[in-house]
């Protein structure tokens, strides 16, 4: 209750009237905000009006109107998808489904006599033609009946391209009843042909690693339609194509040809092309839209393929027409990477690093040895990953560190076969230093006759090379705690130093491990040194 003008009015109720009537509780949100919550859902797209009765405001305010006019939402429907499927367990099983949302649960009976689906094929250009068909449907809803899809009956795949079109006329219902749609709704999908069904869409090579870092040549060939390796394969051929084109008819010979057009490869190109043999690779499924072969081809060169009619698809449909292209073949590209992903390197170890090259003739090997007191500002001016830190500004590890380069010759083996090199930090260690170290590791391509770094073919690494591990661990009163172990031994290190590093490099707080390799009260970021 709410005495809203001396007695006058006690109730909210008693000051509006909703037309048509709804029962329901009027509540304040605020102080300016009054609410009504009905009983029941409002009827769907029903008009109603909202009196206000003499008495309810102060006696000096003034109303345009003391009626206000409003809709309840409407029922609208909108169109989520349209799709040509196929059952992948069922190549016979092809429809056209149209998915439709609507705002409010719909009655499927007011839904299903406003729908209609018609086919067409060419050359028939109007879905009203005489020679245009009507489909079958039937109609699949959601738990609430809000999202419904309309699926056509199976369609067998006409002997030229056609067409659906599924129109919904207005005043759909919702399942409450109310006012139906307003607007109707007209979806159209393209229905392809035997012929266009099932074709080939492309053909590409490309380079990939395999499982022992060999570089291979793969050639791509997707369709339309899912195909299986045992159909394909008597189907394609490829050629190698020479690189000059032999003089045919009145066209003399052409040296070192770009090779672009398939209609040039006539039976003279091909009686001087060298015929591949290509390796098919499983596909998981065995029935799939890509299938991938390896060959072997000299890079630069061009390749002639050719998928021959007659190549069958699931469900049996046969390609009508061959394809055929012309594919450029790419060089091996020049590649180095350091194998392993970890950054610790145990002193009690063989203190190597392994390095995967590819079509380089030498590596330049550069090792820099943080120096003493950097590794504050190591810490301070990167960001990134530890192993991989990126440099802020102009700095570089040079700036902070002590550097051994070193070129090393590889072995010539065939393109694309993996070239392996091992770093050795020995060398770095026995240089008069601590017998540890935090180093960056950078490997790049080198040619020997430029006797410069090749650009954008590079790897490196941070790595710590040391016998020391730590665990930190935070206390429930502030306290920290650092434990030190030995790599070598998996044991606690006692009489290990602790320390906290400030900015500057210089130590804030610096603690000696006891027997159980622990060193209390140091803070988090503590470095473990011995």
């Amino acid at each position: 209750e709410r005495d809203l003008r001396q007695g006058v009015l006690r109730h909210v109720s008693e000051a509006f009237a909703v037309t048509p009537p709804v029962p329901g509780v009027w509540h304040w949100d605020s102080a300016l905000e009054l609410v009504f919550t009905p009983a029941a859902d409002w009827a769907v797209g029903q008009a109603y009006g909202l009196d206000l009765r003499p008495g309810f405001l102060a006696p000096q305010t003034l109303l345009a109107s003391s009626r206000i006019a409003f809709h309840a939402p409407a029922i609208v429907v909108t169109l989520e998808s349209s799709d040509f499927w196929e059952d992948p367990t069922d190549p016979k099983n092809k429809r056209v489904v149209i998915g439709l949302q609507f705002t409010h649960p719909v009655d499927k009976a007011s839904l299903e006599k406003r729908l209609g689906i018609r086919m067409r094929v060419d050359p028939v250009a109007t879905f009203d033609d005489a020679q245009a068909r009507g489909l079958g449907f039937k109609l699949v809803s959601d738990d609430v009946s809000a999202k419904v899809w309309v699926q056509s009956e199976p369609i067998t795949l006409p002997e030229r391209d056609g067409a659906v079109q599924v129109t919904l006329g207005p005043g759909v219902q919702a399942a409450r009843g109310g006012e139906g749609t307003i607007a109707p709704l007209v979806a159209e999908v393209a229905v392809p042909s035997v012929e266009t069904y099932f074709q080939v869409a492309e053909a590409t090579t490309a380079v990939a690693t395999n499982a022992a870092h060999r570089m291979e040549r793969i050639a791509t060939i997707a369709f339309t339609a899912p195909v299986r390796v045992d159909d394909l394969r008597p189907h394609v051929s490829v050629w190698e194509l020479p690189t000059d084109r032999p003089a045919i008819g009145d066209a003399p010979e052409r040296h070192d040809v770009v090779w672009e057009d398939p209609a040039e490869v006539v039976p003279e190109v091909l009686a001087r092309a060298r015929k591949l043999d290509l390796a098919w690779l499983p596909s998981d499924p065995p029935w799939a839209k890509e299938q991938r072969c390896r060959f072997d081809a000299s890079g630069g060169r061009a390749l002639y393929l050719r998928v021959e009619k007659g190549t069958h698809a699931f469900g049996d449909y046969a390609l009508v027409k061959p394809f055929d292209a012309v594919l450029a073949v790419e060089e091996f590209p020049q590649s180095v990477e350091i194998m392993h992903e970890g950054a610790v390197l145990a002193l009690s170890g063989g203190r190597k690093l392994s390095v995967l090259a590819r079509n380089l003739t030498a590596v330049e090997i550069k090792l820099a040895r943080l120096l003493p007191g950097s590794i504050a500002h190591l810490a301070s001016q990167t960001r990134g990953r530890f192993q991989d830190p990126d440099f802020r500004g102009g700095l570089e590890i040079e700036n902070l560190a002590e550097v051994f380069r070193e070129v090393r010759a590889l072995a010539a083996v065939s393109p694309g076969e993996p070239q392996y090199e091992a770093v050795d930090f020995g060398a770095a260690l026995a240089s008069g230093a601590p017998p540890r170290g935090l180093f960056e590791l950078t490997v790049a391509g080198f040619d020997p006759v430029t006797k410069k770094a090749i650009e954008d073919v590079e790897d490196h690494r941070i790595v710590l090379v040391t016998d020391l591990g730590f665990l930190v661990k935070d206390a429930l009163d502030g306290a920290h705690d650092v434990f030190v172990m030995s790599l070598a031994t998996g044991q606690p290190v006692a009489g290990a130093e602790v320390q906290l590093l400030g900015r500057n490099g210089l130590p804030v707080v610096s603690r000696l491990t006891d027997d159980g390799g622990r060193a209390t009260r140091a803070r988090p970021g503590a470095r473990g040194r011995r």
